[in-house]
């Protein structure tokens, strides 16, 4: 699990995309809220890590 909080990669609130952001660099910050969304525009990704502590997103068992 902790290697998808290494990943670069968040999650967006609005839509469920998982990946890299469209902020410029692709980079999510494990704490980062509010960056664009590449699928729907929104500025609603969010890092692993905050979407974990949010309580908006649950690992799978496959990312353990």
């Amino acid at each position: 699990m902790f290697e998808v909080f290494d990943s670069g990669d968040g999650i967006c609130t609005s839509c469920g995309f998982q990946g890299r952001s469209a902020n410029g660099t692709g980079w999510v910050e494990p704490d980062a809220t509010n960056y664009p969304c590449p699928d729907c525009g929104e500025n609603s990704m969010m890092g692993y890590e905050e979407a974990l502590l949010s309580g908006l997103w649950e690992p799978r068992e496959s990312e353990y």
